[in-house]
């Protein structure tokens, strides 16, 4: 059974396709669900700091994704810094970082779409490798074999606009973790899509009912 499990997150740049923003928990899933977290990082990388990030060209005006939004999410970013929520820092000092808790935990590294993660932070020079890893650990491929088939969770999405432009059912971390925190009698607000609180408030939930229903 799993037991320390390291979650990663990445915010992305427009070109080259590498990490601008670093996000990643270590969680001890046998303790109570508040309790879970035992140490976390949140970090600007440096060599990406200033480049633009990713946006979608295909986004409606007004849609997060859309270009038009990219001043305000730099403008986020800078924020951070300033208010010391966030440090800048180069790829060795994040794996120094990975490293310390690869000797402390040994957990297995997965994250909300592990092969787009994995794929980019090694463009960066992150190195997740070290870690025990693989799709079968896939955050979105696990929620989606254990929610495909629930009738509650399509009802919630059909509710919830949780659907794609050809009408299928979206199985995307803010689907999912809405879906949980409604089971839960929760209400939170859209992923703020920054690394560090996208993967501790929002694939963290996933992962705990995950573990919870025996899939991880």
């Amino acid at each position: 059974m799993i037991r320390y499990l390291l979650i990663v997150d990445t915010e992305t740049t427009a070109k080259n396709h590498m990490v601008a923003d670093f996000g990643a928990v270590v969680v001890d899933l046998s303790r109570p669900r508040d309790k879970q977290v035992i140490r976390e990082l949140g970090i600007f990388v440096w060599d990406a700091y200033n480049h633009p990030l990713w946006f979608n060209p295909r986004a409606p005006k007004g849609d997060f994704w859309h270009r038009d939004n990219l001043k305000t999410r730099q403008k986020q970013q800078e924020s951070y810094v300033d208010e010391g929520e966030r440090a800048l820092a180069v790829s060795k000092n994040i794996n120094k970082w990975l490293g310390e808790v690869k000797e402390e935990f040994n957990p297995i590294c997965t994250a909300y779409n592990w092969k787009f993660d994995k794929k980019v932070c090694g463009n960066t020079g992150i190195n997740l490798e070290q870690f025990q890893n693989g799709p079968q650990w896939c955050l979105y491929n696990l929620a989606k074999k254990m929610l495909v088939n629930n009738e509650v969770y399509r009802n919630h999405c059909l509710a919830n606009g949780y659907v794609t432009e050809k009408g299928n059912i979206q199985f995307t971390a803010d689907s999912v973790s809405n879906f949980i925190f409604w089971s839960r009698g929760e209400v939170k607000g859209a992923e703020p899509h920054t690394a560090l609180e996208d993967a501790k408030m929002y694939e963290l939930p996933i992962a705990q009912e995950l573990f919870a229903h025996g899939w991880l």
